[in-house]
């Protein structure tokens, strides 16, 4: 047994003038036959004349250690506090030059509703708290507890129940309690020598927090792409063609609640249909991103000021240096209408995109409409998670004077319409990313994709590229009329590869006349994703994105319809000279076998920066 530890109250005194010598005293001790270990327990020690007196507690068979003190005649009180530990204690009293008296005080550890509390998690600034739970099935205190040796204020934790100690509480917990905590690298939750739990933590940048899987942000979600299968209608549509009509008519159902979540927002069609529901007295909650590339546009101010003169709430996601944004841009393009319906979009709720007119020039893209409360309620969950009272959520700055919501009559564009059950899969980015990646690695005859633009470095090519060398057929068509350059020369590099190799891989650019806003892929013509997640590392690893994954063969069909005349339009970007290995950028070579080496991990990948593209 390892040595115990003690605490003795009122022994070591100062000592008295005129103390005897000891000789004739005579000492009497009584002390607990059982104890708590880890806990304060008290001895009674009288002595019958002044005399130099010493009480230690040591383990069997140790020599007890400790220095005399002189003590008056009389009785006096000794607080022993041991270790935690278990096992068989001696208590020994003794004055100089007589024998000791000792008793054995049998130390078991106490049933403490205390030991189910844990450390859960501890935040850095602006927080600067530990959150605390307790998981038993008992109601535990925390008055007689330390915080790494501060004192826990008074409160009782209901089982289950969490509370959050520190400066300033993260909306994690509907409780929470101010204290000064100190930030020295761990954490130790004890009760005088009970250890009760304990978390070590690397130190804490603003808007981390730590946890025993390690340091994460702040407010971040972890919604696995899992599939589901959902029953109801879906409803397709390709943009500019389809104009505002399917969002329109979607919001023009409303009746209880609206969640949006979105980019940019300058459609005036948009807005006047978010006003009528607001006018029926449905609610409408927005988030947007507060620092898109170019700012905020103008007209987005006009309208969120003329939907919050309405009753509708308006926050933007923008962080400071105290609590940085959870992600680099909120991108996703998303609604939830009554709790059974969702929207999905490559496209920001610009009039570029959705214009008054069906079929008026635009952006290229694509959404998807799905009808199915089991599926809303996920991304209503997202939505409320990404639109809590964290610091990086803000009110929209109000100075804008309203613009005045009105909208010309819809004319229904083409679409696609279908009633069934499918598999379909949530993808949010950048927790789910890997799912898009998945479907492509699991091809196995067909893809073809319409994108803005592809990274080198992000592993999407790569996967293209070891399908191709599967002989899956790939085609991928990229935007001409943005292009930096980068789409024209991957282009050239893919279709270089795919004539060297003689694999089935064929790169386009898109019409330059247009911008082709698509995040839209097809795999064996059966399972389709269509959502706001570009090719691009921060797209897959810092965005907050969402899309969906829609296991349907007549939705594939309708969608590589509209591929088919996309691609089969102007299209540019002859192949060109392809560069030599070192100017290659992400285009693998094949390793042992023939197999594709696919290295451009996201996770190895999320420092690089984003082309600053919608």
């Amino acid at each position: 047994m390892r040595r115990a530890l003690l605490g003795l109250a009122l022994l070591l005194l100062p000592p008295l003038s005129g103390a005897a010598g000891g000789a004739h005293a005579v000492l009497t001790l009584d002390a607990p036959d059982a104890a708590d270990s880890g806990l304060p327990f008290g001895v009674h020690v009288c002595i019958d004349a002044d005399a130099d007196v010493r009480v230690v507690v040591r383990a069997p068979g140790a020599s007890p250690t400790g220095r005399y003190a002189s003590w008056e005649a009389g009785c006096r009180d000794v607080e022993l506090q041991p270790d935690d530990v278990e096992g068989d204690l001696v208590v020994d009293a003794r004055v100089r030059d007589a024998p000791s008296v000792t008793h054995v005080v049998h130390l078991s550890r106490p049933d403490l509703p205390e030991r189910a509390l844990r450390i859960v998690a501890v935040y850095g600034s602006p927080f600067s708290g530990a959150l605390i739970e307790n998981a038993g099935a008992r109601p535990a205190e925390l008055g007689n507890l330390t915080l790494s040796g501060v004192a826990i204020p008074n409160a009782t934790l209901a089982p289950g129940e969490r509370l959050f100690l520190g400066a300033m509480p993260p909306p994690v917990t509907e409780r929470a309690l101010e204290a000064t905590l100190p930030w020295k690298g761990n954490l130790t939750l004890a009760r005088a020598r009970i250890v009760i739990d304990r978390l070590a933590f690397p130190k804490l940048a603003p808007g981390e927090f730590a946890d025993r899987a390690g340091v994460h942000r702040a407010g971040g979600t972890a919604m696995a792409a899992t599939p589901m299968t959902v029953a109801g209608d879906i409803i397709a549509y390709a943009t500019p063609e389809a104009g505002a009509a399917p969002v329109v008519e979607l919001l023009d159902g409303a009746q209880r609640d609206v969640l949006l979540e979105g980019y940019t927002f300058t459609s005036a069609e948009v807005a006047a249909a978010l006003g009528r529901a607001l006018d029926r007295g449905a609610s409408v909650s927005i988030l947007l991103e507060g620092a898109p590339v170019g700012g905020v546009p103008a007209e987005e101010r006009g309208l969120l000021a003329a939907l919050e003169a309405r009753g509708a709430q308006v926050r933007v996601l923008q962080g400071d240096a105290t609590f940085p944004t959870r992600y680099q841009n909120l991108h996703a393009k998303s609604i939830v209408v009554d709790g059974e319906a969702v929207l999905v979009a490559t496209e920001n709720l610009r009039a570029t995109s959705y214009p008054a007119e069906a079929g008026d020039a635009g952006t290229r893209g694509y959404g998807v409409i799905v009808r199915n409360a089991t599926l809303a309620r996920v991304f209503a969950g997202v939505f409320a998670a990404d639109d809590a009272p964290w610091p990086d959520v803000r009110p929209d700055d109000g100075t804008t004077a309203p613009a005045t919501l009105a909208a010309r009559p819809m004319v229904a564009g083409p679409r696609f319409e279908a009633t069934g059950a499918w598999n379909v899969t949530p993808v949010f980015s950048p927790e789910g990313s890997w799912a898009l990646l998945d479907m492509l690695n699991a091809s196995r005859s067909r893809i073809d994709a319409e994108e803005l633009f592809a990274e080198s470095r992000a592993p999407f090519l790569d996967a293209l590229v070891a399908a191709a060398r599967r002989n899956v057929t790939v085609r991928l068509l990229l935007d001409a009329h943005d292009d930096d350059g980068r789409n024209a020369a991957d282009v050239a590099r893919l279709n270089a590869l795919a004539a060297r190799e003689g694999i089935p891989l064929e790169a386009k650019l898109d019409r330059p006349d247009r911008t082709l806003h698509a995040k839209m892929v097809v795999v064996d013509a059966r399972a389709s994703y269509v959502g706001s997640m570009n090719w691009g590392v921060a797209s897959a690893t810092k965005n907050r994105e969402a899309g969906l994954i829609i296991e349907s063969g007549a939705l594939a069909a309708w969608l590589e319809k509209e591929f088919e005349n996309d691609l089969a339009g102007p299209a540019v970007g002859a192949p060109g000279a392809f560069p030599s290995p070192g100017e290659t950028r992400g285009v693998p070579a094949a390793g042992p076998g023939g197999v594709v080496v696919v290295s451009s991990l996201l996770a190895a990948l999320s420092s690089r920066r984003s082309r600053g593209r919608s």
